[in-house]
């Protein structure tokens, strides 16, 4: 007799799906309880390379899949041209530059947190403040659903100003005061 080894059943597809799943669980948890998710990520031990695959990397793409969706298959408001719809190739190079863009920028944005915090004397580990600027631009991440539609770049701006609050709020947590 032949023993058939059975393959363990996965939950998921593969990896990478599994941090996609995480990570959208993850920013709906840090937009509904932006106060209680602060001390669960202080807890937690994230390596820089963590919280860009695990988080940040899916979470910043959400806001150039619907920019490029919007520009290539709704089109452009042009003032006096009307709509106006981007070639492909032009839609998608400029998705892929801004979102590559966008994850240098967050790092920078966490050295900026970094340097500040040491210069009010509060100790902000390099790892602590790209949580904490990860987690403030989720919601200009889930605000970009309002990319698809021409000319609501004005709207998700001004909805994507509830990351300040969420900065506000984990900066209460993040931050060790040193006496």
């Amino acid at each position: 007799m032949s023993e058939i080894a059975e393959k363990p059943e996965r939950k998921y597809p593969s990896i990478g799906a599994k941090n996609i799943v995480h990570a959208l669980l993850r920013a709906g948890k840090v937009l509904r309880s932006p106060k209680g998710i602060w001390e669960v990520v202080k807890s937690e031990d994230s390596s820089l390379k963590k919280i860009y695959c695990e988080y940040l990397a899916v979470v910043l793409a959400l806001p150039y899949i619907f920019w490029f969706i919007g520009k290539y298959f709704v089109g452009q408001s042009v003032m006096t041209l009307g709509v106006h719809r981007w070639p492909f190739e032009r839609a998608l190079f400029a998705a892929v530059l801004l979102y590559l863009v966008s994850l240098v920028a967050v790092f920078l944005l966490a050295l900026a947190a970094e340097f500040l915090a040491a210069l009010l004397h509060a100790p902000l580990g390099r790892a602590a403040a790209l949580k904490l600027v990860s987690y403030s631009v989720t919601p200009l991440a889930f605000a970009a659903i309002l990319l698809v539609l021409p000319g609501m770049e004005v709207v998700w701006s001004l909805l994507s100003l509830y990351g300040v609050y969420l900065l506000f709020c984990g900066t209460g947590s993040l931050v060790s005061r040193s006496n």
